[in-house]
C-alpha cells in the first residue's frame, strides 16, 4: 500500500496483494481529497469477506494527527475514503480536561456543518486492526514526543514513507498486523515519549464507527514508541487494557455500560512479595477469545528468608482472563 503524489491535484492511495510468486492477486486505487493526507494505514485480515484499510490522515502537510480514514477495498467499483476527525467520537477525548474536551466536539460539529476542515490535531498512531463477524475494532494511541523526537510515529527521522525514502530495516506503518508477538517485530523510534490514551474505534462490516471507548494512561513514559496497550473483543463485549508496572488497567463493556478495574499481580509463592518491577519492558497483548497475556521482569522479596537471599529478579508470563 503506497500513496502516489505524482499529481498533487489528484493523490491517490494505492493497494496491492501479491501471491507467493510475487504475481498481482488484487489491485485497487482511491482517490484522497486534496486538502487531506494519508499519514498510516493498516489491512484487515480477510476473515469476512471485506477488507478494510483504516488508517489516521491529517490536513495538508501537518505532523500531526486530525483523525481516522475507512475505506472498502473493491476493485470493480468506485470507494470513497472515510474521514473521521477525532472531535466526532464520544470517548477519544477523554484524556483531556472535559471543559477543553467538549470545546473541540462543539468545534468539530460546527466544522463539519459548514463543510470545513477541524482544528484539532494531535500526535496518534494506528495500532491494531482486528477482524470479527460483525465488523471491526481498530486501536489508536495517543503520544507527546519528546523535543528531540522525530513526530513520524516509527519511520526513524526519514519522514513518513510517502514523502520518499524510509529504512528498509524500521516499522513499515502499512504493515498488517496478524497477530500480537511478544517481541519487538519492528524496531522502535528511540526518545522520551509519553503516551498518553488508547483510543478503541468499533467499525461496522462497510467500515462506518458505530461505538467506541477511551482508557487514559496517565500519562505513561516510555523509552521508545511502541504499542502500549490492547483489546479483546469476544461475543459482542470489548475489554480495553494497558499494562504500568505492577498493575493492569483493564476497561470492560458490559452492553452499553463500561466498567474500569485494576489487576495486580501476585507471586505463586505465598511468603514472596512485588517489590519493583522494571518499567521499560512489562506488556500486555490479547491472546485468544476473553485472554489477555503479560510479561515483565520483577523483583521479588522473599520474607521467609534472610536480607542476603530474600531478593530475585525474574521473568514473568501471566495469564489475564476477562469474564
Amino acid at each position: 500500500m503506497i500513496i502516489d503524489r505524482s499529481n498533487k491535484q489528484n493523490k491517490k492511495l494505492l493497494f496491492k496483494t501479491f501471491d507467493v510468486t510475487g504475481a498481482v492477486l488484487l489491485e485497487d486505487e482511491m482517490e484522497i481529497e486534496n486538502n487531506r493526507t494519508i499519514l498510516s494505514g493498516i489491512t484487515s485480515t480477510l476473515v469476512n469477506d471485506e477488507l478494510l484499510v483504516a488508517g489516521t490522515w491529517t490536513v495538508g502537510n501537518s505532523k500531526q494527527t486530525s483523525g481516522i480514514f475507512t475505506v472498502l477495498i473493491d476493485p470493480f467499483r468506485n470507494q470513497p475514503v472515510n474521514y473521521y476527525d477525532f472531535g466526532r467520537f464520544t470517548h477519544f477525548l477523554d484524556y483531556l480536561s472535559n471543559k477543553r474536551a467538549a470545546k473541540i466536539k462543539t468545534r468539530s460539529a460546527e466544522a463539519l456543518s459548514l463543510g470545513k476542515l477541524p482544528e484539532y490535531k494531535t500526535y496518534a498512531i494506528p495500532i491494531r486492526l482486528d477482524e470479527q463477524a460483525e465488523g471491526f475494532g481498530f486501536l489508536v494511541e495517543v503520544y507527546q514526543p519528546s523535543a528531540n523526537f522525530s513526530p513520524y510515529p516509527y519511520y526513524g527521522n526519514f519522514g513518513p514513507p510517502m514523502y520518499g525514502y524510509y529504512p528498509y530495516y524500521g516499522y513499515n506503518p502499512f504493515m498488517n498486523r496478524y497477530y500480537n508477538a511478544p517481541y519487538q517485530y519492528n524496531q522502535p523510534a528511540s526518545g522520551d515519549t509519553k503516551m498518553l490514551h488508547a483510543a478503541l474505534i468499533v467499525l461496522d462490516r462497510n467500515g462506518k464507527p458505530t461505538h467506541d471507548y477511551g482508557l487514559k494512561f496517565q500519562e505513561l513514559k516510555t523509552a521508545t514508541l511502541e504499542q502500549t496497550s490492547d483489546f479483546i473483543f469476544y461475543k459482542g463485549e470489548v475489554a480495553l487494557a494497558f499494562k504500568k508496572e505492577k498493575e493492569v488497567r483493564v476497561l470492560r463493556s458490559s452492553g452499553e455500560e463500561t466498567e474500569l478495574d485494576t489487576l495486580a499481580s501476585i507471586p505463586i509463592n505465598p511468603t514472596e512479595t512485588v517489590r519493583s518491577e522494571s518499567e521499560g519492558a512489562n506488556y500486555i497483548r490479547s491472546w485468544y477469545q476473553n485472554t489477555f497475556y503479560s510479561w515483565g521482569y520483577q523483583t521479588l522479596r522473599d520474607t521467609s528468608k534472610g536480607s542476603l537471599e530474600a531478593s530475585r529478579r525474574v521473568f514473568y508470563i501471566n495469564k489475564i482472563e476477562i469474564n
